[in-house]
């Protein structure tokens, strides 16, 4: 009140400056006044609201007294405030449990699938791999690195017809990782009852994948021992393939597979090849791994004991007729030597391979073939050294004899311990005829053409079939 009355006087001071004597008086007597007065009560809120009851006031809201102003952070009025009003009540019960009614309900299963770890759909167990799981690179490592498949023993199938084909042939599978669960739904759960099953994401699998667009499906099934057949076929011929210096992998499943196609009762593949279970070559050859006997990292001494000495030796060659004679040298010095002797087809003493100086031991320049120490310059020799051409349409087999089929790389071709694995056993070249706008063919495809001239003279001077489909 007297800060107020102080307001007036000096508002009065400012529009009349020229009264001043009023002034002074003015002051004087209000502040003298202002001086004298006392309050005449101090009420407490409790009391305030006794003495507002009385008086016939009923506002229960701090906030609507008309004689006491309102501050929200005064704690003594704030606890007269209504709690609805502050805003710190409960929603409504009724409203709780209408929102709890329109939440959908959640089965089990639902929330078995979404937890991490096991997950289950039917008969179906397997579990999601998380984001920095190490199991799923390491075993895409060892299923990729040579030496590591070899000592692991597995072997790496991409894609769900080449899982199927191969589960249908008796391969074990050890481990099956998937992107969606609709790829692994019709395999047979007796296949499934011994191998772990993982859930990964797609652009992980697409990280170690060598396609471009993966199946999304990958297994890893118990590598077959060397020469094993898990499903063996009757209708065979007398007919053996043999790769040599064969690097590309799109290739060597190519020959696999149209080898298994044929007929065909064995494959040799030579040092220096590429691993026939390499991931590649097992989705070139579609599963043809498992219908024929495969013998792997030969040495030319080890494959004379898979080729009896009456068996005739072709080498397929996929140039030229005229490309092949030009390589040809009769004049080469060394090469008359070897036109004149005598083909030998069993080795003397002069090597032998189970001492301590094997083939091993020696260095990339010399290593034996045939009982012979075998250097740069026999390999440059025999590759020069003129054999018998003939058409693919005009070779001539009997059934008792059966046939060998030599097979080089594109780029280099057969190698000289290949021609003279040939030479020594009467071998001939073999040619396919071609227009002049190409000069050679694909490996795999003119392996197929001569494999199944092949079997066609086979199969033409054949014995009738027994009711086991044996020959």
């Amino acid at each position: 009140m007297a800060a107020s009355m102080r307001a007036c006087v000096f508002s009065f001071a400012v529009v009349s400056p020229f009264r001043s004597h009023h002034y002074l008086k003015t002051v004087k007597r209000w502040y003298a006044r202002s001086i004298k007065r006392r309050p005449l009560a101090s009420l407490s809120p409790e009391e305030d609201a006794k003495r507002m009851k009385a008086m016939g006031i009923t506002a229960q809201d701090p906030r609507k007294n008309p004689y006491i102003p309102f501050i929200p952070n005064d704690p003594t009025q704030t606890q007269f405030v209504p709690k609805a009003a502050s805003g710190h009540s409960k929603p409504k019960q009724t409203a709780y449990k209408a929102q709890k009614q329109q939440m959908p309900t959640t089965t089990t299963q639902e929330v078995r699938a979404r937890l991490p770890g096991k997950r289950e759909n039917s008969e179906l167990q397997y579990e999601k791999l998380e984001e920095g799981d190490k199991r799923f690179g390491r075993i895409f490592f060892e299923a990729k690195s040579r030496k590591e498949r070899e000592k692991k023993g597995i072997i790496l199938l991409e894609g769900r017809r080449l899982i199927l084909d191969s589960l249908h042939a008796g391969a074990k599978l050890k481990y099956l990782y998937f992107t969606d669960i609709s790829l692994v739904e019709g395999i047979s759960p007796e296949a499934l009852k011994e191998a772990k099953l993982y859930k990964v994401q797609h652009r992980h699998l697409k990280l170690w994948t060598d396609t471009v667009t993966p199946a999304g499906v990958v297994g890893i099934f118990a590598k077959p021992a060397d020469g094993e057949v898990l499903l063996p076929q009757t209708d065979t011929l007398p007919m053996t393939l043999i790769c040599d210096n064969v690097r590309d992998p799109g290739n060597m499943g190519t020959l696999i597979r149209t080898a298994a196609a044929a007929g065909c009762q064995r494959i040799l593949a030579t040092k220096g090849c590429v691993d026939v279970w390499d991931p590649k070559v097992l989705r070139g050859a579609m599963g043809s791994h498992f219908y024929i006997r495969i013998l792997n990292n030969l040495t030319w001494e080890n494959i004379s004991n898979y080729i009896s000495s009456s068996t005739g030796i072709c080498i397929a060659d996929a140039r030229k007729e005229s490309l092949v004679r030009k390589q040809f040298n009769p004049k080469f010095p060394g090469v008359d030597s070897l036109m004149a002797s005598a083909p030998i087809i069993e080795g003397d003493e002069s090597c032998d391979l189970d001492d301590s100086s094997s083939e091993e031991n020696l260095g990339e320049s010399e290593k034996c073939v045939d009982g012979e120490k075998w250097t740069q310059e026999k390999e440059n020799l025999y590759k020069r050294l003129p054999m018998h051409v003939v058409e693919y349409s005009q070779l001539e087999f009997s059934h008792t004899d059966g046939a060998a089929l030599i097979v080089g790389g594109e780029t280099e071709g057969v190698s000289g311990e290949a021609k003279k694995f040939a030479f020594d056993r009467f071998g001939q070249y073999v040619t396919i005829p071609m227009v002049h706008a190409a000069n050679s063919l694909n490996v795999g495809t003119a392996a197929a053409i001569v494999l199944y001239e092949i079997r066609r003279k086979l199969v033409s001077c054949s014995p009738p079939k027994g009711k086991d489909g044996t020959i």
